[in-house]
């Protein structure tokens, strides 16, 4: 419909000359159910949720991603300057580790094997490293160089080693324990960078698209017209 004096009158091509108008053919369209509007609503906002959740579990690494590759600080573990370290930066921890709780796992992403164990004198610093050689070889080892966390942080990539040390080891690891990823450099959480974007971009795209999808068609100018004329009444 266009606006002509006082009147409207019909308009063969209304998107022409208002590109906001309601498209007739649009509206001539059977309605959705309401149910299953309702479903598509719950599952992209689920999505988006997931997508939020997962953007926040991966921040810690996406600021580890900016930080210097040159460790910030180095301690004995026995020493008291150990329980200084700063959280979250590049740090040198020496100690010996543990072999009797060390513990060989592999993740289900990527495949990759490690191996973690606390050092000896300190049952709540724990340190992580990549096998790439042999276990007995990372376990020679008494000077560790990465990204010192607490292992709450680290969510369901220590979760299982967590279970195994407190049933099987008798160890269990509390969740503010201090957990060195070793041999982890900044530029190796940048895969975490691009998921939490693309997770943003997720978000983004569904909250675009539920408020196009769902938000109410405007008035027609006859609907609205015969509306005021019932008030008036």
């Amino acid at each position: 419909m266009r606006y002509h004096g006082r009147r409207y009158v019909s308009d063969p091509h209304p998107m022409i000359h208002d590109p906001l108008a309601v498209d007739p053919e649009l509206l001539a369209l059977p309605a959705v159910p309401s149910a299953r509007r309702a479903a598509v609503f719950v599952v992209m906002a689920f999505t988006a949720t997931c997508a939020l959740v997962l953007a926040t579990l991966l921040w810690a690494d996406v600021r580890y991603a900016f930080r210097s590759a040159v460790p910030v600080a180095e301690a004995d573990v026995l020493r008291p300057e150990a329980a200084g370290l700063p959280l979250g930066e590049t740090v040198v921890l020496r100690g010996a580790p543990m072999a009797s709780n060390a513990i060989v796992y592999r993740r289900a992403l990527g495949g990759q094997a490690y191996v973690a164990f606390s050092l000896a004198g300190q049952r709540d610093v724990w340190v992580q490293v990549p096998v790439r050689g042999s276990r007995d070889e990372v376990l020679a080892r008494r000077s560790f160089t990465g990204r010192l966390v607490e292992a709450h942080t680290l969510g369901v990539r220590f979760d299982a080693v967590r279970r195994y040390a407190s049933r099987a080891l008798g160890q269990p690891i509390d969740a503010h324990a201090r957990v060195l990823l070793a041999d982890e450099a900044p530029s190796d959480a940048w895969p975490a960078v691009l998921q939490v974007l693309f997770a943003l971009l997720v978000v983004a795209t569904d909250a675009w698209l539920i408020l196009r999808w769902f938000k109410p068609l405007p008035a027609e100018p006859e609907a609205a017209d015969q509306a005021g004329t019932n008030v008036r009444a």
